[in-house]
């Protein structure tokens, strides 16, 4: 069953498989983004003191909270452990 749902994936296009459910995607993405940036400024830090302890690069901070980047969970985490906030504070709920 799994290499035939594999094949099936293949046989799109790429540009049309990025464009499924990329509407929904790019409005999580912003609002986790807007979401970070508040809880970071609430923090007290600057972009880069923040990807300084968080260990991550500036430019994927900024990318974040642009709503461009789509972070990987060990990301997500580091964020979560700088900040002092659980995944579910950091990501917003869909209304």
């Amino acid at each position: 069953m799994t290499l035939y749902i594999k094949s099936i994936i293949f046989l799109f296009p790429l540009n049309l498989q990025d464009q499924m459910g990329n509407n929904r995607n790019d409005k999580v993405l912003k609002a986790f983004g807007k979401n970070l940036k508040k809880l970071r400024v609430a923090k007290g830090l600057t972009t880069r003191e923040f990807a300084d302890i968080a260990d991550i690069a500036y430019s994927q901070v900024w990318i974040l909270e642009s709503g461009k980047g789509d972070p990987s969970l060990s990301t997500l985490l580091a964020i979560c452990h700088t900040l002092g906030v659980s995944l579910e504070e950091l990501i917003p709920q869909e209304k």
